[in-house]
């Protein structure tokens, strides 16, 4: 039991900071996996729904398909909306919302971020936390949001949205873009 709980944090430690270092990360061409082939995961971001919701026209999404973690993000009003999968059973991806939940909230808060707030919805888990610094460590002009839900049915599914409207980074609209997400799943 020890081993798994240590995989899942490992695991959900890789997901807490890759949400906000995917701003500084290259990412491979447009919806392309590094091979150069269709990053399947992209097609699981529901791209109308996240152009609808910030009210303009996203990048093109840049992901890649890996066999225990795909990632996938979009830029969109010089925000972030990043998706991640694993398969049923991957290996250390968390096997309930409890577990995660618990596994993101051992890791402490990154330089400028606050704690994580984490919110159990039943079959999906939220945490929300704010970054008043940037990477340079100089305060941001306007703090950033980050709200990310996760739900473990089917596999482990994630959706990190950012915005610096507190109200775009509700809950509730990361819930509604991750059911989508889930439903586009095969």
């Amino acid at each position: 039991m020890v081993a798994r709980v240590s995989r899942t944090v490992r695991f959900a430690t890789a997901l807490a900071v890759g949400g906000l270092v995917v701003v500084a990360a290259r990412t491979p061409a447009a919806g392309q996996a590094a091979t150069g082939a269709p990053a399947k995961v992209c097609g699981l971001l529901p791209i109308a729904d996240i152009e609808a919701l910030y009210g303009t026209k996203a990048d093109a999404p840049r992901g890649t398909d890996n066999t225990a973690l795909s990632t996938c993000s979009v830029t969109i009003a010089n925000q972030i909306v990043t998706i991640r999968s694993s398969a049923p059973g991957t290996s250390g991806a968390p096997v309930s919302v409890q577990a995660g939940l618990a596994a993101q909230q051992a890791q402490p808060p990154g330089r400028g971020m606050t704690r994580a707030e984490a919110r159990d919805y039943g079959d999906v888990g939220c945490l929300h936390s704010t970054m008043t610094e940037g990477p340079d460590r100089k305060p941001l002009p306007k703090p950033i949001h980050a709200t990310s839900c996760f739900l473990v049915t089917g596999g482990y599914l994630h959706l990190t949205l950012t915005s610096d409207d507190a109200g775009l980074a509700s809950d509730e609209h990361v819930k509604g873009l991750l059911a989508k997400a889930a439903a586009r799943r095969k």
